[in-house]
Formats: C-alpha cells, sequence, structure tokens
C-alpha cells in the first residue's frame, strides 16, 4: 500500500506505542507498578545514548510516585534538544514520536524499528517482555487553509461526520449556532483481524490567539494481542503496527472529501 504525502497536511503529531501489562496495587485505588522499569531505566538510557539519542528530558515531576503514571512517558529520548522524532519510555509503556515535517510511514516505520531493538537489546528484562497492545495514532488539526469556516459544515462534507442537533436543542440555540462544540468518538472492530479496531475522535476548537474554528481529529487503531506473548518480538511487533497503519491510511483516504484533498495538496507517496 503506498501511503501519500500532502503539501498542507493536517497532522501536528503521529504516535506509536507499545504497552504491557501493570501489577495493580490493592490497596492504592487506581495505582500500578511496572515491576521493569526500574531495572530497564539506566541500561536503556546507556543503549539510547550510543545510538546517538544522549539528550534525555524527564517527563513527570522530580520525586513523584511512579505507580501513579502508569502507561504514560516518564523518559523521553531525543537526539538533540527539541530534535523530532524520539522515542519515550515510562512504567508499562514505549513509545515513537514524530512532527511534521513528516517525511512518510516508511521514513517513519524505520526509526519505530530502531527503537524497538534498541529497546529489546537494553537488558534481559526488557527482551523479555510481552506486549499486551500496540497503537498508532494521527493527531490531525484543520483550519481555515483546509476549508473550515463552519465546522459543524466542514466535518459533515469533508470528514462524512454529519453532526445534528436535536430539533429541541436546536430552537434554542440557533443563535447561537457559532458557540456550539461539537466532540465524538469511534471504535470500530476490524473484519477479519481478530484484535484489531480502527479509532477516530474528533472535537471542534478556537485557536486562542486568532479565534480562528478549529476542527481536530486523532485517528488511529490499536492491536490487542489475543495471548501472552513470548518475548519482546520486534518483527511481531511492526507485523501489528504495519497492520494499524493500513486501516488508519484507509479511513483517511475514505473520510476525506475531493474539496479537502485538493486542499492539502497531494504531492506523491
Amino acid at each position: 500500500m503506498v501511503t501519500k504525502l500532502f503539501e498542507n497536511a493536517p497532522v501536528t503529531e503521529v504516535v506509536v506505542e507499545v504497552l504491557w501489562s501493570l501489577q495493580p496495587i490493592v490497596s492504592s485505588p487506581g495505582a500500578s507498578i511496572d515491576p521493569f522499569y526500574q531495572v530497564i531505566t539506566d541500561p536503556l538510557a546507556a543503549k539510547m545514548e550510543s545510538a546517538g539519542f544522549g539528550t534525555t528530558v524527564r517527563r513527570i515531576p522530580e520525586g513523584a510516585p511512579l505507580e501513579l503514571f502508569g502507561h504514560q512517558a516518564a523518559t523521553m529520548y531525543r537526539s538533540g534538544s527539541d530534535m523530532w522524532p524520539l522515542f519515550q519510555h515510562g512504567p508499562g509503556v514505549f513509545t515513537a514520536n514524530t512532527v511534521p515535517p513528516y517525511e512518510g510511514w516508511s521514513v517513519f516505520a524505520k526509526f519505530l524499528k530502531q527503537g524497538l531493538d534498541i529497546f529489546g537489546s537494553s537488558h534481559a528484562v526488557a527482551a523479555a517482555i510481552t506486549p499486551t497492545n500496540v497503537r498508532l495514532r494521527y493527531l490531525n488539526i484543520f483550519s481555515q487553509s483546509h476549508g473550515v469556516r463552519n465546522q459543524a459544515a466542514f466535518l459533515r462534507d469533508n470528514l462524512g461526520l454529519d453532526l445534528k442537533l436535536p430539533d429541541a436543542i436546536r430552537s434554542h440555540f440557533m443563535q447561537l449556532r457559532s458557540n456550539v462544540s461539537y466532540a465524538g468518538e469511534i471504535s470500530v472492530p476490524i473484519e477479519n483481524t481478530d484484535g484489531l479496531f480502527g479509532f477516530l475522535n474528533w472535537r471542534t476548537a478556537v485557536d486562542a490567539p486568532t479565534g480562528q474554528p478549529l476542527v481536530s481529529l486523532d485517528l488511529g487503531a490499536v492491536f490487542t494481542f489475543p495471548y501472552p506473548q513470548v518475548s519482546w518480538d520486534v518483527e511481531g511487533i511492526m507485523d501489528k503496527v504495519e497492520k494499524c497503519h493500513y486501516v488508519t491510511s484507509e479511513w483517511f483516504s475514505s473520510l476525506v472529501s475531493g474539496d479537502l484533498r485538493e486542499k492539502l495538496g497531494e504531492v506523491g507517496p
């Protein structure tokens, strides 16, 4: 499958998350621990530095209890200050992230695989981790350059999301339509692939400095492994991520109208 690139792409960030199970703390509801986290942290940092990602940024407050930050990034690894793409590690999670200029899926997939290899080779404990889920997210923001004027109309005409207020509510807010906010979430199981779900979350917003109307779209897919994995299987993880990417790419192509596609300015694969 060929991934299209756009000159005026709405994407603001692409994220792949690999997650594994945490152990809940019975005496503290909502808290959980990753028994591997402290063991892996130092050797992973050393491996990252050797691979050219020696600029680290702490993502959680100093001294904060890790058990309250399950499946959240705790440390960011970059090739330099403010450089992208980057890797992140936290209790129960490893991520790869990139922002514009987005060079396309094939480039980012290679970067992701590099990170998975680094993580798995950092310590014997890391190599034994069994992922439970992989998740791919494309975070998009559509603005006036994409044709956003009336947000509800944009969602309907350009993304196929027809949002209708009930008559009883619409009659009371007819004069305040510009102030109506819209948000929604859809998760759909993908046929012929157990454990694979596509999702999209959308929300209207306003750019505070300019007052410009915006529409955000979080589009992606998640794969849940149907049984515990034997180890940190990089090829197996990449296979599931590729399935997630296929769903995400097909959904985006299907959602986007012809008029919006012109505004995006397709420049090639």
